[in-house]
């Protein structure tokens, strides 16, 4: 059981009122006679050994002899807020003892002594071996052991937003460079509040200073002010604590989600982008889209090639300023749609979740011409076509210009290739591997013909059998 305050100041006035029975200071018993005092007691103190305690004379000093010291055990009685004096040897300095509030220490010089740890007096060395009061055992004489390590934490903040972050600093004495310090945090935050979705980690210390970071993540789930602790531990994440910071309470931020385009009325062949716009979210965090045809829209209507694709669903990725951007491109097919329109639509969750937000619908107006569409009697045409220089992403569809699936598979098509001044294959290359491709696939054979001096007339005088 442990001694209460009052049980042990009886204790200590029942030594005081025996004192005049012995020839000195020192009484000599087995620990097990006064285990009850001890709050705490090294596992290396067993229940048989002697112990001498030592009583305070006058002005709450005791003496402790040379002689007696080597592996001897000394109990001091004390009640925690006392301060004492020992003396060791006769050089008559005077070591004053405070015994802390606590139970867990003796203060010496102004460190902390807890159990199992050791100090020197006047040149000799003693161990505290048991606390509530001081147990404390004689190491013999030799060098003083190193001074002990101190740690201390600070912060820059005790309140953060969602998505912010924590800056620790530990300042220690005493600690070899190098050293691989530990910390853990607790409160009702939990792992999924952090980045990186855990409560632990470490750190190093080089000169006597270090830190750590914790980052806290940005989510749509309204929290409260849940709160955290960091504890600055030494061997291991589950080792001593020797500093515990300030705790931190996480701010909820209000989260807002928009979004934008820049047209809602465009042609084929025209770009459109869309942007998602934030507030409250972390970087990183994902939303999902997907394009909701209100009117004839398919993944063929949309351009692939260089960054762009055709695919009718994806996902958007929040950046460090909380927003997203897609760009689409439309096809212009030279095929007669009549007017087709969409809408974007955005997900939370997943690319099934709900959707909590829709852009404007978007129309897409008909440019297609026919082949044949601009014709005055003499000519078809003109049909505009790009110099891609041989980028697959600026390529035309000529077979899709020319209407090639009129004709049966198996045919055979001329096509005449100005080379002249500027103009060289590869001006064109990615526009006709394309539709080489195309032709292939359907066993149909091409003639190509090509003219370096601008002469429309003699090429098509070409035998093409």
């Amino acid at each position: 059981m442990k001694p209460t305050a009052t049980t042990r100041l009886q204790w200590k006035g029942w030594l005081r009122s025996k004192r005049h029975l012995f020839n000195s200071n020192i009484l000599e018993c087995k620990i097990e006679d006064i285990k009850d005092v001890f709050v705490s007691r090294a596992g290396s103190v067993n229940d048989s050994d002697k112990v001498k305690i030592l009583l305070t004379k006058s002005y709450g000093y005791i003496d402790i002899h040379n002689e007696e010291l080597e592996d001897k055990l000394f109990y001091i009685p004390a009640l925690p807020g006392d301060k004492i004096s020992v003396g060791v040897s006769t050089d008559g300095t005077a070591h004053e003892f405070t015994f802390d509030g606590n139970d867990t220490s003796i203060i010496y010089s102004g460190s902390a002594y807890a159990l199992n740890s050791t100090l020197t007096l006047s040149g000799q060395q003693f161990k505290v071996v048991g606390l509530g009061g001081g147990l404390i055992q004689g190491q013999g004489s030799g060098p003083p052991p190193p001074p002990p390590a101190t740690y201390t934490v600070g912060q820059n903040s005790t309140a953060i937003s969602e998505g912010g972050s924590v800056t620790y600093t530990v300042t220690t004495t005493n600690v070899t460079n190098g050293t691989t310090l530990y910390y853990t945090l607790s409160g009702t935050a939990t792992a999924d509040d952090f980045v990186g979705g855990t409560m632990a980690g470490s750190f190093t210390i080089n000169n006597n200073t270090g830190s750590f970071n914790v980052n806290v993540v940005g989510d749509i789930v309204t929290d409260d002010g849940e709160t955290f602790t960091a504890k600055v531990r030494t061997d291991s994440t589950s080792g001593t604590i020797v500093a515990t910071a300030s705790e931190v309470t996480i701010t909820d931020v209000g989260q807002t989600e928009a979004i934008s385009q820049s047209a809602t009325t465009i042609n084929e062949g025209d770009l459109i982008t869309f942007t998602l716009s934030t507030t409250g979210y972390g970087s990183g965090t994902n939303f999902w889209w997907d394009i909701e045809s209100t009117s004839g829209i398919t993944a063929s209507d949309f351009f692939i090639g260089g960054t762009y694709s055709n695919q009718l669903s994806g996902y958007f990725e929040i950046n460090s300023s909380g927003q997203a951007s897609l760009t689409k491109q439309l096809v212009q097919d030279l095929t007669t749609e009549g007017i087709e329109k969409f809408k974007l639509n955005v997900r939370s969750g997943s690319a099934s979740g709900p959707i909590i937000l829709t852009s404007s619908e978007i129309i897409v107006n008909d440019t297609s011409l026919s082949v044949g569409a601009n014709a005055n009697g003499k000519t078809f045409g003109p049909v505009n076509v790009n110099r891609d220089q041989g980028n697959s992403a600026n390529a035309s569809d000529w077979y899709n210009i020319c209407d090639i699936d009129n004709i049966p598979d198996g045919s055979k098509v001329a096509m005449f290739i100005d080379t002249s001044g500027s103009m060289t294959m590869g001006t064109i290359q990615a526009s006709y591997d394309l539709l080489v491709s195309k032709l292939n696939a359907r066993g149909i054979t091409i003639i190509t013909v090509s003219n370096q001096n601008e002469d429309w007339i003699t090429p098509f005088l070409t035998d093409l059998t």
